[in-house]
């Protein structure tokens, strides 16, 4: 199961999101990483993800894919997510 490191804690304002690490390093999400997060922490499968962006956001689903992609990947590089997910290939 995906869950956000330890250290951290999730806010929601607005429709976007703060993670907040024990540090005091922040990471603030748009609306559209919010609901990726959102998403990836429920361990849906990333093609879902990927449709519900792309219907949500009113974008295709190739780009969707590859936002997503972009995310899970900035979301490791950071060490945020407990383990790192790496089934969402561009």
């Amino acid at each position: 199961m995906t869950a956000l490191r330890k250290d951290a804690t999730v806010s929601s304002v607005d429709g976007c999101s703060v993670i907040s690490m024990e540090s005091g390093d922040l990471a603030v999400l748009n609306e559209t990483a919010s609901l990726m997060l959102d998403e990836l922490l429920r361990d849906t499968p990333c093609n879902e993800i990927a449709m519900k962006v792309s219907r949500r956001f009113d974008i295709d689903s190739a780009t969707a894919e590859n936002d997503l992609a972009s995310f899970i990947e900035d979301m490791d590089a950071r060490s945020l997510l407990e383990p790192a997910r790496s089934d969402c290939e561009r």
